[in-house]
């Protein structure tokens, strides 16, 4: 297909699955944005449009600001679960261990390496190559029903990765202190 029926495609399955998303599980949106400049990687106009789409656009809020990295990630903390396609938006949620569904495809190799492998979310994550709005939905909804569990899973993973990152700190330190 060519790059405008794809768009299409992708919208219009993303807005069925966020209506029947929230059909199921009676839930609301807020839709943050990651990329803000113009053109065709705008979010907030991509949130627009998706919204557009939906019937249940009344349980959608569009997120219009510029937000800091920092304030970012306090909004992903506060929420309860986190539908993203953007591999920054899930890292953010696992650095905060917000369960999240993660919407990617089998060539994305750098969202399911640094998710799948280096923060065990491979569970969590949604091949869309060739998908249907009830199998997405579907997978959506069976990870959301597991928040629980995976937010005690992140936990630990947050844990594991801090402690990883305190040992790489100490071998720095220590080769640094062997140069000088």
């Amino acid at each position: 297909q060519d790059l405008s029926n794809k768009t299409e495609f992708h919208r219009n399955l993303i807005a069925k699955m966020l209506d029947n998303f929230s059909n199921s599980r009676n839930v609301n949106f807020l839709f943050l944005p990651h990329s803000i400049e113009k053109g065709l990687g705008n979010d907030i106009e991509l949130s627009k449009d998706i919204v557009k789409r939906m019937k249940n656009f009344d349980k959608c809020y569009i997120l219009d600001k510029d937000l800091t990295s920092k304030e970012l990630k306090a909004l992903i903390q506060a929420v309860h679960f986190v539908v993203g396609e953007r591999t920054h938006s899930l890292i953010g949620s696992t650095s905060v261990a917000t369960p999240f569904a993660g919407l990617t495809n089998t060539s994305d190799k750098r969202t399911h390496e640094i998710l799948g492998d280096m923060c065990h979310t491979e569970n969590q994550l949604i091949n869309m190559d060739i998908i249907n709005v009830d199998d997405l939905t579907k997978s959506v909804i069976d990870i959301y029903d597991k928040k629980e569990i995976i937010k005690t899973k992140l936990l630990q993973t947050k844990q594991e990765l801090s402690e990883n990152i305190t040992k790489a700190a100490e071998i720095i330190k220590d080769k640094i202190n062997e140069i000088y």
